[in-house]
């Protein structure tokens, strides 16, 4: 396929310049804090966020607080040169290719820290660091620095997680597989103990996949899932605390309470997603700690006025309008993340309870209200048949929009009309929204 695209043609590029390098990076990492910005996720906020002014000493705890190196992702350069380094170290049987001069410690120089930046954004405050432990150990003394560190401040904010990467010392990663989702080493228990000082506790979670915090949830005053941030993290993580920046970011995943929930999706089918007809397990409730498409503003939004351009949609070739109304009825500007989900009530084979077919993030100033329309296909109402072929069927589809896969205020309905239609050798798949 490569050689019938040509890209064997001119395989080379002319090299860009020092001012169109530089010009790149700079855009490069404008489009980095924006992502970053936009991709933190906070599920759990009892008011303590943004912090207020009034806080004078806050501690900042864990063993990634002041790490740049674990902000970044599993395909990052810096972590495919860990890589050949560690490689290497052995008899190279790959025949891997020369890292002489190439040193981590040198990559990460100068990059930013979630320290750093909180810092610098609360400069007026005192902002004093401990590590309490490391991502799998340490001693007492530094949990009961930590502790003492903790008791003494006005808030403490916990950076815990993981480590990417495919070396031995990372945690998660390709060939970097766990038993359990639970805090590795000690972090737990640090976790805890800074918790039992009493002082509010704001949870950063820096971790590229779900981990099971059952327990923070319950215990810590606010929480923030900020998955690998990279360079342009700890502004972006600084900037939610402060209130600069509303976080706006919904869960791409249900999030499990525990390892033995796993697999967990919101698309289960009416017989699954429970123990059994009793419901929960023994020992604790299926659902998840929080559902797909979750996520917590500093503001609120309101939805209303769903609306359907058609009842009835053709199985062959036709099209839908799905239009919702969307306003923030809070006090502060901010993102929603509009969802739209359907449900097949008369397939001919079980079929999930529900499944995402449409999103839109929506920025609204307070009092502002807009509408989000969604054009559905129908062939987007299709699935594979008991004859293992995809096929659209006439009958019945629940649509419903909300702002979570477990929060879906308003519903309607559209009904397939014709004949069945089978999708043996066709590959269409339309899928749009617009803002109005």
């Amino acid at each position: 396929m490569k050689f019938r695209l040509g890209l064997f043609e001119h395989p080379f590029v002319d090299a860009l310049s020092g001012a169109a390098l530089a010009e790149l990076a700079a855009a490069e990492a404008d489009i980095g804090q924006v992502l970053a910005r936009r991709s933190i996720v906070m599920v759990e906020n009892d008011g303590i966020l943004p912090l207020p002014g009034h806080h004078h000493r806050i501690a900042v705890i864990g063993p990634i607080a002041a790490s740049a190196r674990d902000l970044i992702g599993d395909y990052g350069h810096l972590l495919h040169i860990e890589t050949l380094l560690e490689m290497r170290a052995g008899d190279n049987a790959l025949g891997l290719p020369s890292t002489d001069g190439l040193k981590p410690a040198d990559e990460l120089a100068g990059r930013p820290t979630i320290l750093d930046a909180i810092a610098t954004r609360f400069a007026a405050a005192e902002v004093r660091h401990a590590r309490g432990t490391g991502l799998r150990d340490g001693p007492d003394g530094e949990i009961h620095e930590a502790v003492a560190l903790a008791a003494s401040s006005d808030v403490a904010i916990v950076v815990l997680g993981e480590r990417s990467g495919l070396t031995d010392d990372a945690t998660t990663g390709e060939f970097r597989d766990r038993l359990d989702l639970g805090l590795l080493g000690r972090q737990q228990e640090l976790l805890e103990a800074v918790v039992a000082t009493g002082t509010p506790v704001v949870l950063v979670l820096v971790s590229g996949r779900p981990l099971a915090i059952e327990w923070a949830a319950r215990h810590c005053a606010a929480i923030l899932l900020t998955w690998v941030p990279g360079d342009a993290g700890p502004d972006a993580i600084a900037a939610v605390l402060a209130g600069d920046e509303n976080p706006g970011g919904k869960l791409p995943i249900s999030f499990p309470r525990h390892v033995g929930q796993i697999p967990l999706t919101y698309r289960h089918h009416p017989s699954g997603g429970r123990s059994n007809w009793k419901g929960d397990y023994v020992d604790g409730p299926t659902t998840p700690l929080w559902p797909f498409g979750h996520g917590r503003s500093y503001t609120t939004f309101a939805l209303s006025s769903l609306r359907l351009d058609r009842d009835e949609l053709p199985t062959e070739g036709g099209e839908i309008r799905v239009s919702v109304d969307v306003a923030n009825v809070g006090e502060r500007a901010g993102d929603e993340v509009v969802q739209l989900y359907v449900r097949d009530e008369e397939a001919s084979v079980a079929r999930p309870v529900r499944e995402l077919r449409g999103f839109r993030r929506v920025s609204l100033t307070p009092g502002e209200r807009r509408s989000v329309t969604f054009q559905l296909h129908a062939e987007q109402f299709a699935y594979v048949g008991a004859d293992y072929r995809r096929v659209v069927e006439p009958g019945l589809v629940r649509l419903s929009v909300g702002t979570s896969s477990a929060h879906q205020p308003l519903s309607a309905e559209v009904r397939l009309v014709g004949s069945i239609v089978h999708l043996v050798k066709r590959h269409r798949f339309l899928t749009g929204t617009t803002l109005a």
